[in-house]
């Protein structure tokens, strides 16, 4: 009716070495799909992927995209002309250290602050096409990339015992393609329940918890159907997952060709 609906949606993803699997469901429904992937090369990218990214909360753990996983400290400890600023940054109230060098994955600067037990308030990966960007050379690719900027502001701390823990902030990506505007993607993240010591035994973290009946796609079996049943996944042969899939599709908008 012209209006946009949010839906909110639990997704849930397991890397343990041997697997990858992932299933999601709306909010107050039913699980739509659970998926199980079994190449380890491919279960290693993402885990990458998952890492790095601003939405799953990369930024927390001073990870930046294109790095090769490396932190924020790492790149700037690789750093061969690293400089410590002779006066102190206010950023937004709060005195900081300025620490900035160039590495292979570009230039990288952090603003220290003291008194949020020594996190980092602001941090910068700025690349051109001479710098590395998860392995390879960005001029290399042909991707026409001039320039990359990565930029991470923390704008909220939580104090968890004796020291202070990011709870908030957001981050920016600036891009600019030869013959373009330059564009800038914003991701803006928080954390609503922070614990240094989870008991994840207690908590069930890595736990499955899907139900049975849920359809099931195996990457290294795409021409079965499987169904999750008694904790796992097993072939469908009595066709509940297609009698679910054909529900969803009869209750949709029905399109042309």
């Amino acid at each position: 009716n012209g209006v946009c609906v949010v839906e909110k949606i639990i997704c849930n993803m397991f890397i343990d070495g041997k697997h990858y699997t992932a299933y999601k469901w709306p909010v107050g429904g039913k699980p739509m799909f659970a998926q199980i992937a079994d190449n380890n090369e491919y279960e290693e990218d993402l885990q990458q992927y998952f890492f790095d990214a601003p939405k799953y909360g990369g930024d927390i753990w001073s990870r930046v995209i294109g790095c090769d996983g490396k932190t924020i400290p790492e790149m700037l400890k690789m750093a061969q002309n690293l400089e410590l600023s002779s006066e102190m940054a206010d950023i937004d109230g709060i005195s900081c250290y300025v620490l900035r060098g160039s590495t292979k994955y570009g230039k990288v600067t952090a603003w220290i602050a003291p008194e949020r037990s020594y996190n980092a308030v602001r941090w910068t990966v700025e690349k051109s096409p001479s710098d590395i960007f998860n392995g390879y050379r960005i001029g290399d690719k042909g991707t026409g990339l001039k320039k990359l900027l990565v930029k991470l502001e923390l704008t909220e701390f939580l104090p968890a015992g004796k020291v202070f823990v990011p709870s908030g902030g957001i981050d920016s990506g600036t891009r600019k393609y030869e013959g373009s505007k330059e564009t800038t993607d914003i991701c803006e993240w928080k954390a609503s329940e922070i614990s240094l010591n989870p008991d994840f035994a207690a908590l069930g973290a890595f736990k499955f918890k899907i139900p049975d009946g849920t359809p099931v796609t195996v990457t290294e079996h795409m021409g079965i159907s499987y169904v999750w049943k008694d904790g796992s996944a097993a072939p469908d042969v009595e066709g509940l997952a297609f009698d679910e899939i054909d529900k969803i599709l009869d209750e949709s908008e029905p399109c042309e060709n």
